[in-house]
């Protein structure tokens, strides 16, 4: 219906006058486990863009945290650590799990989802149909938001592979009475296909393009 519901806050290197793609660099920091020091930098960002004293982020910023970040017994002392030096109440908060990343300790990840759902935090489940998570993790680990991977999407309208897989989505997800988020919607055409498939928000550059926030 043309409502905003959220913004993604998204860590980017700017290198010379180029901006350097995550998928650049953060498997470089996985690889080398500084990835959990982006997330932990990640999550105070957006909890101070949430402050009424700092450069407020208007609704809910949405955060990517990786599964090793997500299952750290610490994650959730950091938001409330964090809130709390803020003063502020942090259930606007979306954490994004990144789905590339397999669930390891599962309960861990239920413990932390529990947890954060306590304090009104959501959770998304990111870039749903390349990785390693599954309908099972949407049950097990209450996720709020399902997003749908940007490259199928993009196809849809050409593919009809691509165009089942969106639709057969939706249809676990709504059956689960999760919304669902269409990645990477760039036209009018590609998003008027996702609301005909039954999606309930999309997020790309034909609603807001990619802007620098100071920090």
């Amino acid at each position: 219906d043309g409502r905003v519901v959220g913004h993604e806050l998204l860590a980017r290197i700017r290198r010379g006058g180029r901006v350097v793609p995550a998928g650049d660099f953060v498997p470089a920091l996985a690889a080398t486990g500084l990835l959990r020091e982006l997330d932990r930098w990640m999550i105070a960002e957006a909890i101070r863009r949430m402050s009424p004293t700092g450069s407020a982020v208007p609704l809910m910023p949405w955060v990517n945290v990786c599964m090793a970040t997500f299952t750290d017994p610490g994650f959730v002392a950091l938001i409330d650590e964090q809130a709390a030096r803020r003063g502020i109440d942090p259930s606007g908060l979306v954490i994004e799990l990144i789905e590339t990343d397999p669930v390891v300790d599962l309960a861990s990840a239920v413990a932390a989802s529990d947890a954060l759902h306590a304090r009104g935090i959501l959770l998304a489940l990111d870039d749903f149909g390349t990785g390693a998570s599954g309908p099972e993790h949407l049950r097990d680990l209450g996720i709020d938001w399902l997003k749908i991977d940007g490259s199928f999407v993009s196809r849809a309208i050409e593919s009809p592979v691509d165009r089942a897989i969106v639709a057969g989505t939706v249809a676990i997800a709504d059956a689960m009475g999760i919304p669902v988020v269409a990645e990477w919607v760039e036209d009018v055409a590609t998003q008027d296909l996702m609301r005909a498939l039954g999606v309930d928000a999309v997020q790309g550059v034909l609603t807001g393009a990619p802007e620098p926030l100071e920090v």
